[in-house]
Order: structure tokens, then sequence, then C-alpha cells
């Protein structure tokens, strides 16, 4: 079982639904708090529209959404590190939500969307990775 990860920054549309389906990407679960984008196409309706007419469906979690005291506490320190630790411990109280995850990536090939290009810089990866500790399966994750 395979969960995906993608970042749209510095994509196009074309772009970021081409990568989707050449992995054969079931569902895009958008974990921004807010779906709302200055890109074209990557505000939540435009983007529901673009990938139900390539046959990906769409979903919103905005409870694994970043709060923005966390957001605004990595613009102004920069700590990444610090920011995923705190992060986790945000995440840790939504275990319904990480549940409910799991289940979708069980029956769907599943991406995990959010702004950020770098994995390593975007709370999607804690995600995938508390997803793949609840599963305890050995569940790969794969960036995209």
């Amino acid at each position: 079982m395979e969960l995906f990860t993608i970042g749209y920054e510095g994509m196009t549309i074309k772009d970021f639904v081409q990568c989707l389906l050449r992995w054969k990407v079931n569902i895009v679960v958008d974990v921004r708090l807010n779906p709302i984008s200055r890109k074209p196409f990557f505000s939540k309706t435009a983007l529901i529209r673009q990938l139900a007419s390539n046959g990906v469906d769409y979903m919103h979690f905005k409870e694994l959404g970043t709060p923005q005291s966390l957001r605004t506490a990595l613009m102004s320190t920069g700590d990444y590190p610090k920011f995923m630790l705190e992060y986790r411990e945000y995440a840790a109280i939504k275990v319904g939500v990480l549940n409910n995850l799991l289940s979708l990536v069980k029956s769907k090939r599943t991406a995990l969307m959010c702004l950020e290009n770098d994995p390593e810089k975007c709370h999607r990866s804690v995600i995938a990775m508390m997803v793949k500790e609840i599963d305890g399966n050995g569940m790969r994750i794969q960036s995209l």
C-alpha cells in the first residue's frame, strides 16, 4: 500500500494533473486549512473541476490543516524541525481524522496535497508518517 504526497508550488495545473495520472492517483486529499490559492486552478472549486474532468476525486481534510499560530511561528523563526514537532503534537489529537484518512488510503490511491513543493518543509509529511504509524503494515510513502 502506498500513500502519495504532492505540493503544487511551481507547477501548472496541467503538470499537476499529469503527475497524478502518471501515478494512477484516484483521490487528492487537500490538507490545507484554507483551500484557496493565488495560483490559477488550485483553489478548491476550480481544482475539483480540473480533477473531476480527469477522473480524480477530491476531499478536503480541513482538520489536518496547519493552524495559523504554527504558520506564524514558522514564518518568524524559520525553524522547520520545531514546526514539524509542534504540528505533530497538534495532529496527535486528530486520531479519528487520521483513521478516516487511513481507511481512504486502503481503498483508493491517495495523494495528500498542499502548496509546499519540498515535502521536508510541509506538514503533509508529518500526516503521511502518522498514518503509516497507525497502519503498522509497512505502508510506503512516495513524494511526487
